[in-house]
């Protein structure tokens, strides 16, 4: 179990749902959360934009919607990464684009994967890629 700010719920005496499956639920309520607020945003800013989904463990993960004048036209307008302030870079990215269930389902699993990963293995490194 990560010991980020989601375990500390359960240590602090909220009833926490355990199973991986929780998990991935918990984390796409948050990726939702973060699409959200991001999305009421853009209208305010010609910047980046950049929210908090989480920390598991020793690791931050981000969404960030990535502006249309940097990137190809077909490019998904979203990146989910995985951060590790350790080392200051990102573990793993992944290019999104509306959040389906589907998509969304990806993005969790993908959250939960890199975050074991980095975890089991602190040296990994893999390529970004699109959901």
């Amino acid at each position: 179990m990560y010991d980020g700010d989601i375990a500390k719920r359960d240590a602090g005496g909220t009833e926490y749902p355990s199973g991986p499956g929780r998990w991935a639920d918990e984390i796409e309520q948050r990726i939702i959360r973060a699409y959200f607020q991001i999305v009421r945003a853009t209208g305010h800013s010609d910047r980046p934009q950049t929210v908090t989904v989480a920390r598991l463990g020793s690791l931050e993960v981000y969404l960030t919607r990535v502006l249309r004048d940097n990137v190809r036209p077909d490019a998904p307008p979203f990146r989910l990464e995985v951060f590790s302030p350790a080392s200051s870079a990102a573990m793993e990215s992944l290019g999104c684009f509306n959040f389906d269930d589907g998509e969304l389902a990806t993005a969790a699993r993908f959250v939960l994967r890199a975050a074991h990963e980095a975890t089991a293995h602190p040296q990994h490194r893999t390529n970004p890629c699109v959901c």
